[in-house]
């Protein structure tokens, strides 16, 4: 069913201009009996427009990016003139060199917003977005709000097939590294949540993170008080050389900060 919604001239995009046409997929469990990477999101972000009677772009321009002083962050950025700022996608080719992609990608065709992808934004915006989340200041949400990003919200069952998920083949594609042979991991609101700090003094307990198609990446480290935003434009996702890239720029910004190598250590 996913594979007959894809555009034949592109596996990185798919058919169908809005969230109903492109994301209707049969459910393949029951909700809340399993955990699986998919649309869910894109659907939430259809829930607050006809709750809001608005678009994404208007609900999140009024509530999320002009509170934050955020100038960058769109679903189209030609309408705003910023087009020529979005830098071309490059390809990993057989050779394991980059070259410009040029086909259907994740955005074509699409005349709405989708929740769950699409929004365009300069690192610098998103770290400013990252950061009123991590000091929890008021801006965009209510602080017991923020609270929950950084909680589970995953059942003993749901745990299980998340690492059962990430430890498959499927988990290839996740962007950044993710060791759930070792640590424990949850799922919140916002991306996964890891319940035990790294040893090497990355990720503290709670912390939360995901990544994007393009092999983008943040995090939120609420015990260490650091975020970090990885953007590149580098396809397929879960490409293995830009997830050894984001794992040396996570250790930097964590030795910056004090903390590599002991953790304990605190910001």
């Amino acid at each position: 069913m996913q594979q007959g919604r894809r555009d034949e001239n592109s596996p990185f995009a798919a058919r169908g201009t809005d969230v109903v046409s492109r994301f209707s997929y049969p459910l393949i469990f029951q909700p809340g009996e399993q955990w699986s990477y998919g649309c869910a999101i894109d659907w939430a972000g259809l829930l607050v427009e006809r709750l809001a009677n608005s678009t994404l772009e208007v609900f999140m321009k009024a509530n999320i990016w002009d509170p934050l002083g955020l100038d960058s962050m769109t679903f189209f950025p030609e309408q705003k003139g910023l087009q020529a700022r979005v830098p071309e996608p490059s390809v990993r080719g057989p050779d394991g060199h980059l070259y410009p992609f040029r086909e259907p990608f994740i955005n074509t065709g699409m005349t709405g917003c989708a929740g769950g992808q699409g929004a365009y934004s300069s690192m610098g915006d998103y770290v400013k977005f990252l950061r009123s989340l991590l000091v929890n200041d008021g801006k965009i949400l209510r602080p017991e709000s923020v609270d929950v990003l950084f909680e589970s919200q995953l059942t003993a069952g749901q745990a299980a097939s998340l690492k059962e998920f990430f430890c498959s083949p499927k988990g290839a594609f996740f962007i950044g590294e993710f060791d759930l042979e070792t640590y424990e991991h949850g799922w919140s609101f916002g991306g996964i949540l890891f319940l035990q700090g790294y040893e090497d003094g990355r990720r503290g307990a709670q912390s939360v993170s995901w990544g994007g198609a393009a092999n983008s990446f943040w995090l939120m480290d609420r015990e260490a008080g650091l975020v970090l935003s990885f953007g590149t434009q580098v396809i397929p996702p879960g490409d293995g050389k830009v997830k050894g890239v984001i794992t040396l720029v996570e250790r930097e910004v964590y030795k910056m900060a004090g903390l590599v190598g002991s953790k304990e250590a605190r910001i």
